[in-house]
């Protein structure tokens, strides 16, 4: 069950908008992976972000991950004083193939919210 490996508990909310309130309210910072324009959650993951006044930093990806992505990101984790990083980027649903870019094989998984068949977690 990932709500005991990871210190997750289950939202109060089944509502996307309330989760992904949460996930930036609850975190320091915010890193935004996508390819294309934001929209949907993806984009109201920024405007929430920018409404609490909390770090982050848009990648879009679409050419893949550059070197530049990679300095990029570095340096702003070396500027940012993050203890939890909020993840996020739109499902594979509304960017087919976004699961296998290369993105994902060069950051690390997202830790603040799992998904299982009985429900989605938000980290304690």
């Amino acid at each position: 069950m990932p709500a005991a490996k990871y210190e997750l508990r289950e939202a109060e909310s089944p509502d996307y908008r309330w989760r992904t309130r949460q996930n930036v309210n609850d975190s320091d910072a915010t890193l935004i992976l996508d390819i294309g324009a934001l929209d949907g959650g993806t984009l109201e993951t920024e405007k929430f972000a920018k409404s609490f006044g909390k770090p982050h930093l848009i990648l879009l990806l679409d050419g893949g991950v550059r070197n530049e992505d990679v300095q990029q990101l570095l340096d702003w984790l070396q500027r940012v004083s993050i203890g939890a990083l909020n993840i996020a980027g739109p499902r594979e649903s509304k960017r087919p193939g976004i699961l296998l870019s290369p993105a994902n094989s060069s950051i690390a998984p997202q830790k603040r919210s799992a998904s299982s068949a009985n429900g989605t977690y938000l980290r304690q």
